[in-house]
């Protein structure tokens, strides 16, 4: 497993309420009863607890301008985190309220997703590995190439922090016992000390199975036997209104490998839809601005930190 450290961005996740409800969405959207919003304390310890993380600091929801205290927050981002490091994806919920101080806060660094295009789609979470890959030898070897470890985040949330951020938005969903303590150098621990994590959650998910990935539009969740029952029993909203559908294909390694070729669960946005760019988020002055000031931020910052390398090993042979 990828240590948390060498992850390009850790994730504080200051809310799950959301103004769209994407089907399969990874922080499983329309089943909580209730949505959570980290209150500034807990924000502020979770950014006090990445002193020193040298990768992105993001901020992610949910939608994140649906929390209530969404202006403070970004306010306590630039009191404590250099600019160059800030970090957001939104839906662009309430864009004209909120781009003045998005792109104060974020300037080049932020990623909008509406959600609108027809040909988007989600890789399903909830078709748990351990149920749907009966060798539990092949289902540890996925894990450790999981392609969500590789390519995505950590997280902080208010269970806790998690090497995962699959396994955060479980924990909120399954009310699990919580990730490790928000403390100050918890992000450079070894993959061991997650250990936990991945024995409870990394078998309930469904990241390493190659499902062809559904479109966003068809509202249908996928469920293999053990979530199906869990959402089941909680009664999640979305389990009510039938929008969940039980899975029970298996997979074994032939059948892994002659899907391999055509599974890219990264792709998410669909055919025909590029990301939007900070020139088109801020027009072509503002967005050449905020991206080269992130660039040349970025340089300095790491001029710097090799700077303070030498220093501390007493220079290179």
């Amino acid at each position: 497993m990828k240590a948390v450290r060498d992850k390009l961005t850790i994730q504080i996740e200051i809310t799950n309420d959301c103004h769209n409800e994407c089907a399969n969405c990874t922080r499983f959207i329309g089943h909580h009863k209730k949505p959570y919003y980290m209150d500034l304390e807990t924000i502020e310890k979770a950014i006090d607890s990445l002193k020193g993380y040298p990768h992105s600091i993001g901020i992610m929801g949910g939608e994140p301008t649906k929390h209530p205290q969404f202006e403070e927050i970004c306010k306590l981002l630039q009191k404590k985190v250099p600019k160059e490091q800030r970090d957001i994806h939104t839906a662009g919920y309430k864009w004209d309220k909120y781009k003045a101080i998005i792109k104060k806060t974020f300037g080049s660094a932020v990623h909008v997703n509406k959600h609108l295009n027809a040909y988007q789609k989600h890789h399903p979470m909830l078709v748990a590995v351990k149920d749907v890959v009966p060798d539990r030898t092949l289902a540890a070897r996925l894990i450790d190439n999981c392609w969500v470890d590789q390519r995505w985040s950590a997280s902080i949330n208010p269970q806790g922090c998690f090497s995962c951020e699959i396994a955060a938005a479980l924990d909120i969903l399954f009310d699990g016992p919580g990730g490790k303590p928000i403390e100050e150098g918890w992000w450079n621990k070894d993959p061991d000390f997650f250990s936990d994590q991945t024995d409870r959650y990394c078998y309930l998910c469904g990241a390493v199975v190659p499902f062809i990935n559904p479109l966003v539009k068809d509202q249908t969740d996928y469920a293999s036997a053990s979530n199906y029952n869990r959402l089941k029993a909680l009664q999640t909203p979305r389990f009510v209104r039938n929008r969940v559908q039980l899975f029970e294909d298996r997979y074994d390694e032939a059948r892994i490998g002659s899907l391999l070729n055509q599974w890219k669960p990264w792709d998410h946005k669909g055919d025909g839809e590029t990301k939007l760019s900070c020139y088109d988020l801020f027009g072509p002055i503002g967005g050449f601005v905020e991206k080269y000031d992130r660039i040349i931020r970025q340089k300095i910052r790491y001029k710097i930190s090799h700077i303070k390398e030498i220093s501390f090993t007493g220079g290179h042979r």
